[in-house]
C-alpha cells in the first residue's frame, strides 16, 4: 500500500504537468502583436506562416520578416474590401484547386502534404486570398486612372420650354 502512493503521486505531478504545459502553449499560440493600422497578427499566424515559407522557399524567415509579410497582406486584403472587391471562397478554393494541380496532386493531397510540413491550410488559402484580393485592388485602381466616373450631365431642357 505504501508503494502505490508514491505511484499515485507521480502520475498526478505528471499529469498536472501535462496539462499546464498544454495551457501554455495555447496561451503563447494566442499572444497578440499588435500592429498600428491592420489588425492583430498572433503567434499562431507567424508560426504557421513561417512553416509555410520554409516548405515553399526552403528557408527560414525571421519572424520580423513574417510579421512584414503578414501585415502586407492584411492590408492588401483591407484596401480590396474599401472599394467593395470581395474575394468568394470559392474563387480562392479554385485558385488552390489550381495550384495543386501544377503540381500534379488534387487539393485533398495538397492538404495532406500541408499537414504532414505542419501547415494549417486556412494559412496558405489567407496567403492566396491577398494575392487575389491585391490582383483585383491594382486592377481597379489602373480602371479608375484611365477612365475616370461618368459625372452625370446637367439635364437636358425640355425643347417645348422656351
Amino acid at each position: 500500500m505504501l508503494d502505490v502512493l508514491p505511484t499515485r503521486r507521480r502520475w498526478l505531478f505528471a499529469t498536472v504537468m501535462l496539462v499546464a504545459s498544454m495551457l501554455t502553449a495555447t496561451a503563447l499560440a494566442q499572444q497578440v502583436i499588435p500592429t498600428l493600422d491592420v489588425g492583430p497578427v498572433t503567434e499562431l499566424e507567424i508560426e504557421q506562416r513561417s512553416n509555410l515559407t520554409r516548405l515553399s522557399k526552403g528557408k527560414t524567415p525571421s519572424p520580423e520578416e513574417v510579421i512584414a509579410e503578414l501585415r502586407n497582406e492584411k492590408r492588401w486584403i483591407r484596401e480590396a474590401e474599401k472599394f467593395g472587391l470581395e474575394i468568394p471562397n470559392s474563387e480562392v478554393d479554385e485558385v488552390y484547386a489550381k495550384i495543386a494541380s501544377r503540381i500534379r496532386l488534387t487539393a485533398e493531397q495538397l492538404t495532406q502534404q500541408l499537414a504532414r510540413s505542419r501547415v494549417d491550410v486556412n494559412t496558405f488559402k489567407h496567403r492566396i486570398r491577398a494575392h487575389i484580393a491585391w490582383q483585383k485592388y491594382q486592377q481597379y485602381q489602373r480602371w479608375r486612372r484611365q477612365d475616370p466616373p461618368l459625372r452625370q450631365d446637367p439635364p437636358l431642357r425640355d425643347r417645348n420650354s422656351g
